[in-house]
C-alpha cells in the first residue's frame, strides 16, 4: 500500500476513480479489525493508517483516500477489540472525526465505541455515564429525523457498561433503561427495539451486584416476566440458561435467608422448562452447577449432603453424554468448602478425600482437575474447624 501511494505521489501511477485508494486502505484496515487479540499494536497501526489516509486526502486536495463509512467502522472495530486502557477515549475521538468528512455515524459505529468501553482494561476509571451519553446522542437523532435507531444492542451495551462499573446507581439505571426500551417497542412494534436475552442478561448482571435481598426479588420478577411473556406468545424471547444463571449469581452474592432453597428451585425450574419446551438452551450447564455449588459452599450451615447430591447429578449427566458437565477443580473445591462450613467432626478427613480425588484425576490426565491453592487452603480450613486429634499433623502434611 505504501509503495503504491508513494508511486502515485511521484506521478508514476494514477487511479481510475477517486475511491480506488480508499478501497486499498480499507483492505488493510480490515486485516487489523480481524485481529481480535491484536491489542495495542493493532490499534496503533490502524490509527496510523487512518492518519495516513487523512494526510493523503489533504495533499491531493480531496481527490483520493477519503475515509468512508466502512473505513471508520473498521478502525472502531479494531479499537474495540484492542482492550487497551484508552480504547474508549480513542473511539470517542473517531466518532467526532467522522463529522469532519461529512459522515454521520451509524448504529454500528456507536455500538463499536460503546463496546470499546466494555472490553477496556480501564473500566473503573471511566464514568459509564460517558457511554450513556452516546446512547443519548442516538436517541436524539432518532427523535429528530429517525436517521439512526437506539436499538436493543445499543441499549444492552449501555446497561453492560453500568453493570461492569462500580457505579452505585448501576441497577437503577439498568432497570430504567430496560423500561425505556420496552416502551419504545410497545409504541412502535419495531423488532429492533424488542429487548432480547442480551439486554435482560445485562440488566440481571447489573442487579446481581447490589448484594441485597431486594436485588434477588427484582431478578426473580424479571425472570417471571420473561417466562410469562414467552409462554403467552407476547414475545419470541425466551429466558435461556444464562438468564437463570444470572439470577443464581444474584443469590450467590446476596446470600438471602432462603438462598439455598431458591437456588435448588431454579435448577428444577430450568430442567422442567427444558423438558416441557424441548429446549436444551434452558438446561443447566457447567457454569450453572458451579454457581449452585458456590451458593451451597458460601451458606451458613451443613450443606454437604446437598452438595454431594448435586455433584452426583452432574457426574451422572456427564456419563450420559453431557460432556460439558465434567466436574473440575472449582466444583470439587466448592464441596470442600461445604465440609469446611459444616462443622462436622470429620470435616477435615472428608475434605482431604476430595482433595486426593482432585490430585488423582489430574495425575490421570484430567487437566480440568489441576490442584490449586484454593483447594489446598480450603482443605486446611476444613481441618481447622474439625475435631480431629491429629489435625495439626494433617495440616502440616497438606502444607
Amino acid at each position: 500500500l505504501k509503495r503504491t501511494m508513494d508511486q502515485y505521489e511521484l506521478g508514476r501511477i494514477y487511479f481510475q476513480n477517486n475511491t480506488s485508494a480508499t478501497k486499498m486502505y480499507n483492505f488493510v484496515l480490515r486485516s487489523y479489525s480481524k485481529m481480535h487479540k491484536g491489542g495495542k499494536t493493532a490499534m496503533e497501526r490502524s490509527l496510523a493508517l487512518l492518519d495516513d489516509m487523512k494526510q493523503r486526502y489533504d495533499q491531493s486536495g480531496g481527490l483520493i483516500a477519503r475515509p468512508d463509512d466502512f473505513s471508520f467502522g473498521l478502525v472502531l472495530r479494531t479499537i474495540s477489540n484492542s482492550g487497551t486502557k484508552d480504547a474508549f477515549i480513542q473511539a470517542e475521538s473517531i466518532l467526532k472525526l467522522m463529522g469532519k468528512f461529512g459522515l454521520m455515524p451509524r448504529e454500528k459505529h456507536y455500538l463499536a465505541a460503546m463496546r470499546a468501553f466494555l472490553l477496556s482494561a480501564n473500566q473503573n476509571d471511566i464514568d459509564p455515564a460517558s457511554v450513556e451519553s452516546i446512547l443519548d446522542v442516538v436517541k436524539q437523532r432518532y427523535k429528530d429525523d429517525m436517521s439512526v435507531k437506539p436499538n436493543a444492542a445499543i441499549y444492552s451495551a449501555c446497561v453492560s457498561a453500568y453493570a461492569k462499573s462500580n457505579s452505585s446507581k448501576s441497577s437503577q439505571k439498568a432497570v430504567l433503561l430496560l423500561e425505556e426500551l420496552k416502551t419504545l417497542y410497545e409504541e412502535t412494534g419495531d423488532p429492533d427495539f424488542r429487548p432480547d436475552n442480551v439486554m435482560y442478561g445485562a440488566v440481571l448482571d447489573s442487579i446481581s451486584k447490589n448484594g441485597t435481598e431486594e436485588s434477588v426479588n427484582q431478578s426473580m420478577q424479571i425472570l417471571d416476566e420473561m417466562e410469562k411473556n414467552y409462554d403467552s406468545k407476547q414475545t419470541t424471547v425466551a429466558p435461556n440458561r444464562y438468564t437463570y444463571t444470572s439470577v443464581l449469581h444474584a443469590i450467590s452474592k446476596t446470600k438471602p435467608t432462603n438462598g439455598v432453597a431458591l437456588a435448588e428451585f431454579l435448577m428444577k425450574r430450568m430442567d422442567d422448562r427444558s423438558r416441557s419446551l424441548q429446549d436444551n438452551s434452558v438446561r443447566p450447564d457447567k457454569v450453572t452447577f458451579s454457581v449452585l455449588l458456590d451458593i451451597l459452599s458460601r451458606s451458613k450451615g451443613d450443606y454437604v449432603d446437598l452438595a454431594e447430591k448435586w455433584l452426583k447429578e452432574m457426574a451422572e449427566r456427564y456419563i450420559k453424554g453431557e460432556l460439558g458437565l465434567k466436574p473440575d477443580t472449582f466444583i470439587y473445591t466448592a464441596l470442600i468448602n461445604c465440609y469446611w462450613k459444616s462443622g462436622r467432626q470429620n470435616a477435615g478427613f472428608e475434605a482431604e478425600k476430595v482433595l486426593n480425588l482432585i490430585e488423582e484425576n489430574y495425575d490421570q490426565g484430567d487437566i480440568g482437575c489441576k490442584p490449586d491453592i484454593f483447594a489446598y487452603t480450603s482443605t486446611i480450613n476444613a481441618y481447622g474447624r474439625s475435631w480431629s486429634e491429629d489435625k495439626a499433623h494433617k495440616v502440616w502434611e497438606i502444607y
